[in-house]
């Protein structure tokens, strides 16, 4: 089975369930990767977006997790 990963824990802005684009709690659609928050979200605190970090953006993004081998 392969999932989509929320790009949340690939960013500099996350810090748990909340960020500095939803300082109250990060959306469902956002955590449950059903929205790419690289593009505008109804409530976004200042235009704040998904931005990766530095270890991401060296190693790449990794946009799905697959447990088979």
């Amino acid at each position: 089975m392969t999932l989509p990963l929320p790009s949340c824990m690939r960013c500099v802005h996350y810090k748990g369930l909340q960020c500095a684009a939803f300082p109250k709690r990060i959306p469902n659609d956002i955590l449950r990767a059903l929205h790419d928050h690289k593009t505008p979200y109804e409530g976004e605190k200042d235009g704040i977006r998904f931005t990766p970090t530095p270890r991401f953006k060296r190693e790449g993004e990794l946009d799905t997790y697959s447990d088979q081998p």
